[in-house]
């Protein structure tokens, strides 16, 4: 048989068929070896696995049973998604924006507010959440950042130094 590609998803996704070409008069019989392995299907060019490996395909002509000479190896690669999480968030000094940074294996490539540089995303509004996306290997995997409260710190009153009693005619002193 032909093989028509291996194929690589992420987890997660549906395991797709595994398929070979054969020609007329032809079907496959698939296996879990090169040689000898575990009959897995027989009589069809498409074998959906479950899990990731390598699968083998061998002719068999319908006809006489005669079988190819060798299999065709088609591989299934299931990639990990990137591990994503928020590291922390931190309002800025006016507290019209923060920052977050991203714990991720991966590279950020979106995000639903402010601007990436690096694995930190700056001047994302304040009192807005946003969606951060990493990518690894064709796979991504995505985030809510919950805006943190920017509020102002607590500042203390002023206290008084005393009040101040003076006569007519005297200069007025600073209070």
């Amino acid at each position: 048989p032909t093989s028509n590609g291996n194929q690589t998803i992420c987890v997660g996704q549906t395991l797709p068929n595994l398929s070979v070409a054969v020609g007329s008069n032809t079907t496959v019989d698939w296996y879990s070896a090169a040689s000898s392995g575990t009959l897995l299907q027989t009589g069809n060019t498409n074998y959906t696995p479950t899990a990731a490996g390598t699968y083998y395909a061998q002719a068999r002509n319908t006809i006489n049973n005669c079988t190819s000479s060798s299999r065709t190896a088609v591989s299934l690669t299931i990639n990990a998604l990137p591990t994503i999480a928020v590291a922390s968030t931190n309002c800025s000094t006016d507290l019209l924006t923060y920052t977050a940074t991203i714990s991720t294996n991966g590279t950020i490539t979106t995000t639903t507010g402010g601007t990436i540089s690096g694995n930190t995303v700056i001047n994302i509004p304040a009192n807005t959440s946003i969606t951060v996306t990493t990518t690894l290997a064709g796979c991504t995997n995505s985030i809510v950042v919950n805006a943190p409260v920017c509020i102002c710190p607590a500042v203390p009153s002023p206290t008084s130094n005393g009040n101040q009693t003076i006569c007519v005619g005297q200069t007025l002193p600073n209070l």
